[in-house]
């Protein structure tokens, strides 16, 4: 008898369920093409999943597919940062979005999604703490979880996107962000128990000059995630060389494996050629470019000071800060693409040191 209600409850949140996720699903679109993701009852779009490139012969067929083992990294992250909480996005199969991973190919967009309520319900108890926080420019303010949960960054929008939220006379706009906004606050908060925020014009640049603009956060508390116990690429091919230094039984043997590594070494020093590092000076512009077909790849960026001889200036208050989100917002600018230009600006990365001339240095590969 008492196990009757429970069965009840269980019921009811197993159909509940149902509901919210029953728009749940898959789209696919065609390279040039454009599509919609709707949620509809109240419900809101998140990504679970997006590939743009080649995975396969029948979606989209086409002459022009070179491969079908080729996608854009950041496919999901871009489509995420569009989608998730909205009740209706508009998606376009484009390189000028996504970058192109497989030049002379015709890829497509597929987008794995559903629609669910903001914040179950369910986990209302769990996620009591979760929310939407909201900072006028100037100001700070704290995110904090109990418990043992971590805070967890869904989105975060600094600009001006409507005129009730810290209204002022200074609002020339609606409809200004910072790009960098969620990566930045992400690079903050994200795993930590406590994470103080201020909203301003040196942490996430000036989107729109003249307005008074605010910081909008939507996060929840929850449990710390297990760290993958998988080993990177990179550690596997470490592994398995290894493992065939332990295998050769003799010296010749090895002599002739170095002899294959370092044609292998040489070769990939050929077809890198283009990688380097760029330095540019604050206030200045320059531009990376990759040609023969390859792309642009960011293994890291700086934007700060780190050494006086860099840019050198009597306006050095230090040589230990940097912006946090300086690799975030130029892989975010320039990953996937032939050339890109870089202006090492507070406008675009912040002022992580006032009264201190800064520099961006910017660490790429063309592959």
């Amino acid at each position: 008898m008492m196990m009757r209600p429970y069965l009840t409850v269980v019921l009811v949140l197993l159909s509940t369920v149902a509901v919210c996720s029953k728009q749940a699903g898959i789209i696919k679109i065609c390279e040039g093409h454009s599509s919609k993701i709707t949620c509809s009852g109240g419900t809101k779009i998140h990504i679970m999943k997006a590939i743009y490139g080649r995975t396969g012969k029948d979606v989209c067929p086409s002459k022009a597919i070179k491969t079908t083992s080729c996608l854009s990294e950041s496919s999901t992250c871009i489509v995420k940062a569009k989608c998730n909480g909205k009740s209706s996005c508009l998606l376009k199969a484009s390189n000028d979005v996504f970058g192109d991973p497989c030049v002379g190919t015709y890829k497509y967009l597929e987008v794995e999604h559903i629609c669910r309520i903001a914040f179950f319900f369910i986990s209302a108890v769990c996620s009591k703490q979760a929310g939407i926080i909201k900072i006028c420019e100037g100001h700070s303010s704290n995110i904090t979880c109990s418990g043992g949960t971590k805070i967890h960054i869904m989105k975060a929008i600094y600009g001006r996107t409507e005129k009730d939220v810290c209204p002022s006379k200074a609002i020339k706009t609606t409809s200004c962000l910072s790009e960098s906004s969620t990566c930045i606050v992400k690079a903050k908060c994200n795993g930590k128990s406590s994470c103080l925020l201020k909203a301003s014009n040196d942490v996430f640049g000036d989107p729109c000059v003249g307005t008074y603009k605010y910081l909008e956060v939507e996060h929840i508390c929850r449990m710390d995630q297990q760290p993958l116990k998988d080993s990177s690429s990179f550690e596997k091919k470490i592994s398995s060389h290894l493992l065939i230094f332990q295998t050769f039984g003799n010296c010749m043997m090895m002599r002739s494996y170095l002899t294959v590594v370092l044609v292998l070494l040489s070769a990939v020093a050929v077809c890198s050629k283009q990688a380097g590092i760029i330095k540019i000076c604050e206030g200045h512009s320059s531009k990376i470019t990759c040609s023969g077909g390859t792309k642009i790849h960011i293994m890291k960026a700086i934007y700060g000071r780190t050494e006086k001889h860099v840019c050198p200036s009597k306006a050095i208050k230090t040589t230990s800060c940097l912006s946090e989100s300086s690799t975030c917002i130029v892989k975010a600018k320039c990953n996937g693409k032939s050339s890109c230009l870089l202006k090492a600006s507070n406008d675009v990365f912040g002022d992580p040191c006032k009264g201190t001339y800064k520099y961006l240095e910017v660490e790429h590969i063309c592959r």
